[in-house]
Order: structure tokens, then sequence, then C-alpha cells
């Protein structure tokens, strides 16, 4: 039970990190990660129609 109230916490440590004014990279970080896999699944789906 400990583990899963520690886990919340982390999460909610990590929703005020991408809020907070001073780290404006963190979103533009994850953004260029999320449009890397896409591309990376893409590609993938891609090859396997040949």
């Amino acid at each position: 039970m400990s583990f899963l109230r520690n886990g919340s916490e982390h999460h909610q440590a990590l929703r005020e990190d991408r809020t907070r004014p001073d780290r404006p990279h963190l979103p533009v970080i994850t953004t260029l990660l999320g449009m890397l896999a896409m591309l990376n699944i893409a590609s993938a789906v891609l090859t396997l129609m040949k």
C-alpha cells in the first residue's frame, strides 16, 4: 500500500514539474519523444505491409 501512495506522490510531482514555468523544456522533450515514437511505429507498419 505504501508503494501505491509513493507512486501517486511521484505522479503528482511529475505533473507539478510539467506545469511549473521554470522548466519549459519538459513538454517539448515529451512531445518530441512522442513524435519519434509515432514515426517509428508508422515506419514499422509500412515495412510490415510491404
